[in-house]
């Protein structure tokens, strides 16, 4: 099953792009330019949610994204 999650995308000092979920706060990744940061932050993503169903930890579900925030989807992991 898919599960699109939304994410947060902040510009640092030095201009790079950092994609964080509010959801899965051990997830997250930057790029320097948009598809780059939110590319490697749905690897990120996919390896946070598959190290918590290997723990056996539920797995957070997705808030719903406010109007206009961009969302991530990922396969959730089998628990």
């Amino acid at each position: 099953m898919r599960h699109a999650y939304p994410y947060e995308l902040e510009t640092g000092e030095d201009g790079r792009l950092f994609v964080t979920f509010p959801d899965v706060l051990r997830a997250g990744a930057e790029g320097a330019t948009e598809p780059e940061a939110v590319a490697a932050a749905a690897q990120s993503l996919a390896m946070a949610l598959e190290r918590l169903a290997q723990a056996g930890r539920p797995l957070p579900a997705p808030s719903p994204p406010r109007p206009g925030q961009r969302t991530v989807a990922v396969e959730a992991p089998s628990t």
